[in-house]
């Protein structure tokens, strides 16, 4: 049997907006690590460090850790994230924690149908580092706010995979 711990955290978001989000501990919360990197050269232990020590903070358990290394983000399909959608279909976790919402995707189109896949199998999804979490008060309007930054970040820096709005 479950037993949530349930508070509201409020923060404000530019000059005239105050967000009140109802966080919900559940000790028994199964999570899947999802980290990734572009390159072969590089490693994904720090990503993968910080993600372990937010699960330890809340008491949740790891279900799994998946990893993509060498793999650029733009791509819809990766082995580590194939694997992991599939088991979220399963349910075989509650909870997908990542550590920035650009380690999961790039393309706006890709994450908005992943994050839409994980939601109707009533997976939540965070991105530690952003403060994501679409089990909060309003995670369609808190999902669109954090894609669409990405985007805007990304297009502006010219590294924005644009190839479905050009169609």
């Amino acid at each position: 049997m479950r037993t949530p711990f349930q508070f509201s955290l409020c923060r404000i978001v530019g000059v005239q907006a105050l967000i009140c989000t109802e966080i919900v501990y559940d000790k028994n919360m199964r999570c899947a690590l999802y980290a990734r990197v572009s390159t072969t050269d590089q490693n994904c232990e720090m990503q993968l460090r910080e993600l372990r020590e937010y699960i330890a903070r809340r008491e949740w358990k790891i279900a799994g850790e998946y990893v993509d290394t060498g793999f650029s983000g733009a791509k819809a399909s990766r082995p580590a994230l194939d694997r992991l959608m599939a088991d979220a279909a399963e349910r075989k976790f509650d909870c997908v924690v990542v550590w920035k919402l650009d380690r999961f995707g790039r393309s706006v189109l890709n994450l908005s149908q992943q994050i839409a896949a994980l939601t109707s199998y009533g997976i939540r999804f965070i991105a530690t580092t952003q403060g994501l979490d679409t089990d909060q008060s309003n995670p369609t309007q808190l999902a669109h706010v954090a894609l669409h930054g990405d985007s805007f970040a990304r297009y502006a820096f010219g590294k924005l995979d644009l190839s479905f709005a050009l169609v």
